[in-house]
């Protein structure tokens, strides 16, 4: 490229394109990242003695409002890439009037039924 070369308008706009989409996808991905880095602390924890019920008992109140900006951090990542955020909540919950959580029973998933023979005629 010569030395007095200039981009046009329409170059330095491409590029700044390239660049924007490349940092929302950086964004996306650490969003991702760290919703499941959470999400899985809370319902997986490795931790014996640090349950989901421990957990939610430390939220105490603010429960609900934990949450719901959860959920609306994984509908907001689903948005700019869909089906990015798939979190399998495994165990059965509630909330209480004060916005406190009940932890119940893990949540077992049935039996497939099995696949039914063919018919012979």
């Amino acid at each position: 490229m010569p030395l007095d070369y200039f981009p046009t308008d329409d170059e330095i706009a491409s590029r700044e394109m390239v660049m924007f989409k490349t940092e929302m996808k950086l964004i996306h991905s650490n969003l991702v990242s760290n919703y499941m880095k959470a999400f899985n602390r809370f319902w997986y924890n490795e931790n014996p003695q640090v349950t989901p019920a421990v957990m939610a008992a430390k939220l105490g109140t603010k429960a609900l409002d934990v949450f719901t900006k959860s959920a609306q951090t994984a509908a907001f990542a689903n948005m700019m890439v869909e089906n990015s955020v798939v979190a399998i909540i495994p165990n059965e919950y509630s909330f209480n009037e004060d916005g406190s959580i009940n932890i119940g029973a893990k949540i077992i998933p049935p039996e497939p039924e099995p696949p039914v023979p063919p018919m012979n005629p």
